[in-house]
């Protein structure tokens, strides 16, 4: 608690002009009105009958109580009162007995001016009057000075250990709190964090979200140099050391607890993207491809039902994580026509223990009995083998054209299919139009059939990640 020296009952009446018992009066103080030019207040009085007399700076700590005493003077027999204006939240001031009583709260220190500082000065008027003077003003300013008392900073996630899987988000709410400025605003960062991962603004002041969707390609089982295996979960682990830092409008730094932030890799079988349907001649000819989504490395595709009757061979070409496949199938007997043979092919990349994980693609393939030239189909801007990246809403506009071979003049019929149902799929004037629906990856198949029944399948390879 705070104190002055002064004595507790503080307004005093004096006698007569010029004599105050050897208190200290205020001779011709500035502030007086006009009523009391001249050296007189309203009552004609001297204006060194009135006075004022306390602290010019008054000192306060948050949370704790403190006490100041304002003592006046006005000609007798008046009866002197004091305002004080404007008074600070919480502040009560006694007029009759000069008494200023305050416990400042745990914000009164906050200076919005000045969020760096851990004080805030209030400028107040102390007014004095007389009830036989009215119009008779004595004022004064004194500064109410709160200092800082620290409130608990701190930002926390609530756990230690935190876990990712590939291909799926994880969500941490992150809270800070700050006795001094509940309301913040807070600036949030974190160190350590693995790429892509994000810190968000939560629906309230101090509450923010830690959110990551790991990469199919951010844990290797190829190169382990910096990851690590779990038994438990049978997968190989990368760990990044997180650590949260948050700053409030002062400036200040409140850290929270290390945390351990594991992700876990989940292998994902192959993308093989190609025809499913195909109705060509003696001569089969058409292409697959396969990717890795883990990133690490092409795919090696097998055909599990190779034709024993004419010429079959296949055209392997690697480059990254693609593996193309040129398939021919020459010389197919006439006994096989108006025939339909199913072809196997699987692709399989490296698993997570040495095994691996596949995928099928099934191509049906019909042989006509008359040759018939499946539609021309050009794809430049969208060629064999090549992905395509486009974000979750977005939509992608490519040229792709497509004419009958045999009869040029004559409409083609073009149907659109993707491995992910909430794909918005168009074709129009020579333009496919892909408005992409969830992540991931998926394949797009155009069918092109001409009016003879000729029919053309091309695949168009796509991956789409999540909007942020």
């Amino acid at each position: 608690m705070m104190k002055n020296a002064f004595p507790a009952l503080m307004i005093v009446t004096l006698a007569s002009a010029g004599c105050n018992d050897g208190m200290n009066l205020l001779k011709n103080p500035e502030g007086l009105r006009a009523s009391q030019a001249n050296g007189h207040g309203a009552d004609g009085k001297s204006v060194e009958d009135w006075g004022l007399s306390f602290p010019q700076v008054m000192e306060f700590q948050e949370g704790v109580k403190g006490e100041y005493t304002v003592q006046a003077w006005v000609p007798a027999p008046g009866k002197a009162t004091v305002t004080i204006d404007p008074l600070p939240e919480g502040a009560q001031f006694d007029g009759e007995t000069g008494k200023l009583v305050w416990t400042p709260s745990s914000t009164a220190a906050n200076d919005p001016q000045m969020p760096a500082s851990d004080a805030r000065h209030y400028t107040v008027k102390l007014t004095l009057k007389s009830d036989l003077a009215p119009m008779g003003v004595y004022e004064r300013e004194a500064v109410l000075v709160v200092k800082n008392t620290r409130g608990d900073f701190k930002v926390d996630l609530g756990v230690t250990d935190l876990t990712a899987v590939e291909g799926s988000e994880l969500t941490q709410a992150i809270h800070v709190t700050d006795g001094d400025f509940a309301q913040g605003p807070f600036s949030v960062r974190a160190e350590g964090l693995p790429f892509g991962a994000t810190i968000e603004p939560g629906a309230t002041p101090g509450d923010f979200v830690l959110k990551y969707t790991p990469s199919p390609q951010a844990v290797s089982v190829i190169n382990h140099a910096d990851e690590v295996w779990n038994s438990t979960a049978g997968a190989y682990e990368r760990h990044f050391n997180v650590t949260v830092f948050a700053s409030n409008p002062r400036g200040e730094v409140a850290t929270s607890q290390a945390v351990n932030l594991a992700v876990t890799d989940k292998r994902m079988a192959p993308v093989v993207s190609g025809p499913t349907d195909i109705v060509q001649a003696a001569d089969v000819a058409f292409a697959l491809v396969a990717q890795d989504p883990n990133g690490e490395g092409a795919p090696t595709v097998t055909l599990l039902n190779q034709p024993q009757k004419g010429r079959f061979s296949m055209t392997e070409s690697k480059e990254g994580t693609v593996d193309r496949i040129d398939v021919l199938w020459n010389g197919v007997p006439k006994e096989l026509f108006g025939t339909t043979t199913e072809l196997n092919f699987q692709a399989c990349a490296p698993g997570n223990a040495g095994d691996a994980v596949c995928a099928t693609q099934v191509v049906k393939v019909k042989i006509q009995s008359t040759a018939k030239n499946p539609p021309a189909v050009t794809r430049t801007e969208w060629p064999v083998g090549s992905f395509r990246y486009i974000r979750t809403g977005d939509t992608l506009s490519v040229s792709v054209g497509i004419v009958d071979a045999d009869f040029p003049e004559q409409p083609v019929d073009v149907v659109l299919k993707s491995t992910d149902s909430s794909d918005g799929l168009q074709y129009q004037d020579g333009v496919l139009a892909v408005t992409a629906g969830t992540a991931g990856f998926r394949q797009i198949t155009l069918t092109a059939s001409s009016f003879q029944g000729a029919v053309a399948t091309e695949s168009f390879a796509l991956m789409v990640v999540p909007k942020k």
